[in-house]
């Protein structure tokens, strides 16, 4: 939409849209008892972007978030918005003064007080006229498809009309930075993708910057402009999508964003960027970051993209395909993921638009653009 083609209500959106902070983290550690939870984590995001912190349980992202929120403090390291020092370790800035907001993954609402109530919570210290601030709650209200639940209370509303209740309240401030602690965590598979929609669109026109964590990579992918991923307390690699997926530096960042399976053998040479891998009886390729040695134990990790089912094909000895088993077959909507067994070891995820069924001798072809090879035993598992 032009600048022309914006109504009134988009135009003063635009005009009072704020600038969002440039969030710069360094050295943050954090310890519960003998629980490092972060071990000198350094992040930068950029003003306005839509930062993802990606990881398991006990990574430390909700840790992370709590300290540039406010709500904890890190034993040692540096919080700074632009210019400005929020938390030093000698000095730290309360969180009503750090223009933030945060949408929680229990929603958080007062349950005495209405939607329209709840939302107008957050302007209480923002020094905005009555009526100027009615309308501004009315109308970010509307913008999330709750303008005709004003008067009702967090008890009458569902888990998905209480978390756009959270958005409101988070956006109806025009914060400079917005925080999301796994919010869709608590929804149906349907309406977590309505409101990730949702928080992606609202979030970016609010002119923001934004930080949200989740366990959940598809989600991370489908909403970041950059992902950040985060295992043991450590910030593991940091990307656009695209990035992260194809080009994983460590083999934890492979498996946790997923992988068909993998298969252990040796490296018998390189060529032209891939490796030559062993496995029993036969030779596959996979992409490397770097130079394997000859005779290297590797494993080769396997995206369920790279994975191609076919009749039994008598070309099974080259470097892409092997005979294969169809051990189970699980109907996805779109189309059906197999489990194939094949002599090298078992795969899953194996998409097609057809159903195999179960049993069949088939053969399964292995993209080597869709395969990473890392020296075994360097701390892949999760």
């Amino acid at each position: 939409m032009s600048a022309t083609q914006l109504t009134g209500t988009d135009r003063r959106h635009a005009a009072e849209a704020p600038s969002g902070h440039e969030v710069t983290v360094r050295g943050a550690r954090k310890r519960y008892g003998a629980v490092e939870a972060l071990a000198g984590v350094d992040l930068d995001i950029e003003a306005g972007r839509f930062m993802v912190l990606l990881g398991p349980s006990g990574s430390g992202k909700s840790t992370l978030i709590r300290g540039i929120a406010g709500i904890e403090r890190f034993d040692s390291g540096s919080i700074h918005f632009g210019a400005v020092p929020v938390s030093d370790g000698r000095r730290s800035l309360p969180a009503e003064r750090r223009d933030l907001a945060m949408v929680f993954q229990d929603y958080a609402l007062w349950p005495h007080l209405t939607v329209q109530q709840n939302v107008a919570y957050a302007l209480r210290r923002r020094r905005i006229a009555a009526a100027a601030a009615r309308i501004r709650v009315l109308e970010t209200l509307e913008r999330v498809g709750l303008a005709a639940k004003v008067d009702n209370y967090p008890n009458e509303l569902s888990g998905g009309q209480q978390q756009r209740v959270a958005l409101a309240r988070a956006l109806v401030g025009r914060p400079a930075l917005l925080l999301f602690d796994e919010p869709l965590s608590n929804l149906d598979a349907d309406l977590r993708e309505r409101l990730r929609v949702e928080i992606s669109t609202l979030t970016r026109e609010s002119g923001a910057t934004t930080l949200y964590i989740t366990h959940d990579q598809a989600e991370a992918f489908a909403l970041a402009d950059e992902v950040g991923v985060l295992r043991n307390g450590r910030l593991e690699q940091r990307g656009a999508p695209e990035e992260i997926f194809r080009h994983p530096a460590t083999p934890f960042v492979a498996r946790f964003t997923g992988l068909a399976g993998s298969f252990t053998g040796h490296s018998v040479g390189d060529l032209g960027g891939y490796s030559r891998v062993r496995v029993g009886e036969h030779e596959l390729l996979g992409k490397t970051t770097g130079t394997v040695s000859a005779g290297t134990a590797v494993d080769l990790l396997i995206r369920p993209t790279a994975t191609t089912l076919h009749e039994t094909r008598s070309d099974q000895n080259d470097v892409t395909t092997m005979a294969a088993i169809v051990i189970d077959v699980a109907y996805r909507g779109r189309g059906y993921e197999h489990v194939v067994e094949c002599s090298a070891g078992r795969l899953a995820a194996v998409f097609d638009l057809r159903a195999w069924t179960r049993g069949t001798r088939c053969s399964i072809t292995i993209d080597p653009d869709g395969c990473m090879v890392f020296p075994s035993g360097d701390g892949s598992q999760n």
